[in-house]
């Protein structure tokens, strides 16, 4: 009888091991990706053959892949993400990148399958909104 306990006992910690290494391997992965992403997306920005106009298209994707990369690691919450994308809806560099490629950043998060995705271009999208309705807006009125 005890040598079967001690025996599933190793089973679930070789199983919890797994698990947490899998989880671990997948941050590192996300990690590794953003803060490549990150490294090219700043070399081209700074690119004297990029044009001005796709230029602030990647300073505008650089802040929005920062904070979408601390999102997904969990280093921010949902209410900081909320708060952070607010602030950044309001400059217009990324008033002009949503407007040329958010219809992209929707579909891409549709098709991507991560929950994570959806819910930061979701928040993103709600924060344009919020940040781009008239002064005289009272939703109250149908």
């Amino acid at each position: 009888m005890k040598d079967s306990r001690a025996v599933l006992v190793l089973a679930g910690i070789v199983a919890v091991q797994t698990a947490v290494g899998y989880f671990q391997h997948r941050e590192r992965v996300q990690l590794d990706l953003g803060l490549g992403h990150q490294q090219l997306v700043g070399a081209e920005s700074v690119n004297p053959q990029v044009d001005e106009a796709r230029k602030a298209d990647l300073r505008a994707n650089r802040s929005l892949a920062f904070i979408g990369l601390k999102h997904r690691l969990r280093v921010m919450g949902l209410d900081e993400l909320r708060v952070n994308l607010k602030e950044v809806a309001k400059a217009t560099i990324q008033k002009d990148y949503w407007q040329r490629h958010g219809h992209f950043r929707r579909a891409e998060a549709d098709a991507s399958g991560s929950r994570a995705l959806r819910v930061f271009v979701t928040e993103l999208g709600l924060a344009h909104e919020v940040e781009n309705r008239p002064t005289n807006f009272d939703p109250t009125v149908a």
